[in-house]
C-alpha cells in the first residue's frame, strides 16, 4: 500500500501517520524527494492494510492512498482464455460478441419473432428474460410463464440462450431452459448456490452490482473458481455517479481493470444505466473501443411500448448501428 502526502504536509503530519503504522506493527519505508513524500507499507495482511488505509484516508495531510491488487490464487492460476456457450466463443481470439434480447417476455409468438429478427440482424446469442410486469399475477405464476416461454425459445435458430437468475430457489428449472446463466454478484456469497452452480458446470455470466468495487467483484469470481467453476464471463453494468441523470453510468475504467486483473472475458451491459438510447449506443461503442469482449443489450422493435421504455431499450435500427461498428 502506498500513502502519498499532500505537498503542504509537514513533519508532524507525517510523523502522525508513521506512529499509527508502528502502533499497527506495520513495517514501512518513508521516501521524500523535493516536495513529494510517500510512505510504502510492506507488511501485514491485505485486509489489515486495506482497513488501515480506509481509516487514515481522511487525515488532512494524506493526499492519496493506493492499494495493491488483492491476491486471488484460484483466478491467478488460470490462463488468459475464452469460454464457449454452444458454438459461440467469447474472449481471446474471438470477435466481440453481441448478446441481446427484450427486457421481458410477453407471449411466445412475440418472443420468437424478436428472436428471429435478432438472428437475422447478426446477434450472436439471445438474452432471455422474465415475464412482463403484471402486479395482478402471483410471482410463482409469472415465473412459470417465463420458464415456459424461455423453454420454447431455447435452441431456436441455433442461437445460445442466456437466462438471468429470476429466482434462486428455481435454479434447476432455469438451467433446464438455457445454455448459460446471468447472475448478480450478491448471490455468489451463498455457498449452497455456488455448489449448485459448480455441479451444473454451465458458463456463468457474472454481473458487477453497483455496490461492489472491482476488487470485491473479483473476490466473488474467486469464490466460484475456488469451488471449481472457471467458465466465467464478467459483466460491467455501471457505477454510481452524480453526473448521469439516472444516478449511474457504465464504468469504462472498471471494465479495463477487469481485463487487466483477470483472465476472464469481459462484457459491457449499458442498458440498465443509460439515460437515453443514444447513450446505450455511445457507451457500447466506447466499451468495445476499450477492449470489451462483447456487449449485452436490451432490444425491442417498439421500445416505447416496453418497460423501462425507450430511454434504455434500443430498437433494431440502433442495434444495427452497434453491429455495424463490428464489421
Amino acid at each position: 500500500m502506498i500513502i502519498i502526502f499532500k505537498k503542504e504536509a509537514n513533519l508532524d503530519d507525517i510523523s502522525n501517520v508513521t506512529k499509527r503504522c508502528i502502533d499497527e506493527k506495520f513495517e514501512y519505508e518513508l521516501m521524500t524527494e523535493g516536495d513529494l513524500s510517500l510512505l510504502i507499507i510492506t507488511t501485514g495482511s491485505y485486509d489489515k492494510r486495506w482497513e488501515f488505509g480506509r481509516r487514515i484516508a481522511h487525515l488532512p495531510a494524506v493526499g492519496e492512498v493506493h492499494f495493491e491488487r488483492r491476491p486471488h490464487p484460484a483466478i491467478d492460476s488460470l490462463e488468459d482464455g475464452y469460454i464457449k456457450v454452444g458454438d459461440l466463443k467469447i474472449g481471446r481470439g474471438a470477435k466481440p460478441a453481441v448478446i441481446a434480447g427484450p427486457p421481458y417476455l410477453d407471449t411466445y409468438q412475440a418472443a420468437v419473432t424478436i428472436l428471429s429478427d435478432l438472428a437475422r440482424l447478426g446477434v450472436n446469442a439471445f438474452k432471455g428474460a422474465g415475464y412482463r410486469p403484471d402486479f395482478k399475477l402471483k410471482w410463482d405464476v409469472s415465473l412459470e410463464r417465463a420458464l415456459k416461454i424461455n423453454g420454447q425459445l431455447h435452441g431456436k435458430f441455433l442461437m445460445p440462450h442466456l437466462m438471468p437468475l429470476l429466482n434462486r430457489d428455481s435454479l434447476s428449472e432455469i438451467l433446464d431452459v438455457c445454455d448459460a446463466l446471468i447472475i448478480e454478484t450478491r448471490y455468489i456469497h451463498e455457498e449452497a448456490l455456488r455448489e449448485k452452480l459448480t455441479q451444473a458446470a454451465r458458463p456463468v455470466f457474472l454481473i458487477r452490482d453497483q455496490r461492489y468495487t472491482v476488487g470485491e467483484f473479483l473476490d466473488a469470481a474467486e469464490m466460484l473458481c475456488a469451488d471449481g467453476l472457471a467458465k466465467i464471463t464478467l459483466i460491467e453494468a455501471g457505477s454510481r455517479t452524480a453526473v448521469s441523470p439516472g444516478g449511474a453510468t457504465l464504468d469504462i475504467r472498471s471494465l479495463i481493470a477487469m481485463k487487466e486483473d483477470s483472465p476472464f472475458p469481459v462484457l459491457a451491459y449499458p442498458s440498465p444505466v443509460a439515460a437515453t438510447s443514444n447513450e446505450v449506443i455511445r457507451q457500447s461503442l466506447a466499451a468495445l473501443a476499450a477492449g470489451a469482449d462483447g456487449i449485452l443489450l436490451d432490444v425491442h422493435p417498439a421500445p416505447a411500448d416496453t418497460y423501462p421504455g425507450p430511454n434504455r431499450v434500443i430498437n433494431y435500427d440502433e442495434l444495427s448501428e452497434v453491429l455495424g461498428f463490428l464489421k
